[in-house]
């Protein structure tokens, strides 16, 4: 099994350097990923070291894949990450490309890095893919490049994305059962009028009896129900 000799940074945002084995680069990038390094570069050991990221591979998926809140928030965890352990922006933005699960996020990641490397600003590169970022993100990207405190910028914007993340997991927790007891009380309530108040209305016209205006209601809406169910269904116009 080959042995890759890498260059990183770890968990903590120190430097780390060492060897790890795999059947190929995409194996020993995965260990190391599990292992909580971030590898800048990577390559077989005793031969040169490629930049990790450089090349990137057609993924038809990029294109509909939809980028989630929580793929940029760790995205720019571990951009902060790098650029706190005074890794350049251009290796930052390779290590990501490894890094980044989402294809599309992937491929966006990789024209920024094009763009920065022709000599754009990070904030510039982003305005070009407001779907991705939105112009409070690019905004605070660009304070942080005029003040030099990118890393620390990032490290608040992705401390407020994983919070704004959590809260909108924690809403949808809480609208979901409201809205299944809902669908359940609506399937109950058609339930009744469709074939429970039809056979008690036979019963009382079977016995000829009075019955008061609540419940005359009542069966006239299981009535209109069972045999209009269609204008009910599909709305009536």
């Amino acid at each position: 099994m080959p042995v890759f000799e890498y260059i990183g940074i770890d968990s903590k945002g120190k430097r780390a350097a060492g060897t790890v084995d795999g059947e190929n680069e995409r194996a020993a990038r995965q260990k190391l990923r599990r292992m909580g390094v971030f590898p800048t570069t990577l390559g077989i050991e005793g031969e040169s070291r490629q930049k990790v990221g450089l090349s990137m591979s057609i993924d038809v998926g990029k294109y509909f894949q939809r980028v989630k809140t929580q793929d940029v928030a760790l995205m720019t965890r571990q951009m902060s990450t790098l650029l706190g352990s005074n890794i350049q922006l251009v290796e930052t933005l390779n290590a990501l490309l490894d890094q980044i699960e989402n294809p599309k996020l992937r491929n966006v990641v990789a024209k920024i890095r094009d763009r920065v490397t022709e000599g754009s600003k990070l904030s510039d590169a982003m305005r070009a893919h407001p779907k991705v970022f939105s112009s409070m993100y690019i905004n605070m990207i660009d304070a942080g490049e005029t003040s030099g405190a990118l890393d620390v910028v990032l490290t608040r914007l992705a401390d407020f994305m994983e919070g704004q993340s959590k809260l909108r997991s924690k809403v949808i927790s809480a609208m979901i059962y409201p809205a299944i007891m809902s669908i359940v009380g609506v399937g109950l309530m058609v339930m009744l009028l469709t074939f429970v108040v039809p056979k008690v209305t036979k019963i009382f016209e079977d016995v000829d009896a009075t019955l008061p205006l609540p419940t005359k209601i009542l069966m006239g809406v299981s009535s209109g129900l069972t045999d209009y169910w269609y204008l009910f269904l599909f709305g009536i116009p």
